[in-house]
């Protein structure tokens, strides 16, 4: 059985269509929010706004307790459902809502959870 380090508590301090603050630092692509705390910010689907299998990869590595996605600030971003049979055989929690909710679900789980999160800024 591998140990997995405790993930580091970040804070999304706000979202707006476009726009994400992260600790104190703007972001203005779709991004990342891995458990050791990195952003991977120019997140782009190889679909634009479908998200597959192939986007994930290296998410598994931080076998995530949950997996947040922010489909976008009128949920555009769609996650069929080979994606989301998917991401369940990753992690024990998948949370999908537009990126404004994400955001907050984020915030609420992230202090007691392994969380990977993935937002779309935009529409």
């Amino acid at each position: 059985m591998r140990l997995v380090n405790p993930p580091i508590i970040m804070k999304i301090d706000s979202y707006s269509f476009g726009l994400m603050s992260i600790d104190g630092k703007g972001y203005s692509t779709d991004l990342i929010i891995y458990p050791d705390g990195k952003v991977r910010s120019g997140w782009w689907r190889r679909h634009g706004h479908r998200l597959v299998p192939d986007d994930l990869e290296g998410i598994d590595e931080f076998k995530p307790d949950t997996i947040i996605i922010g489909t976008g600030a009128n949920g555009r971003m769609k996650v069929p459902s080979d994606t989301v049979r998917h991401l369940r055989t990753i992690c024990g929690d998948l949370i999908i809502e537009d990126t404004a909710e994400a955001v907050r679900q984020f915030n609420t789980l992230n202090v007691s959870q392994r969380i990977v999160g993935m937002f779309h800024m935009t529409c």
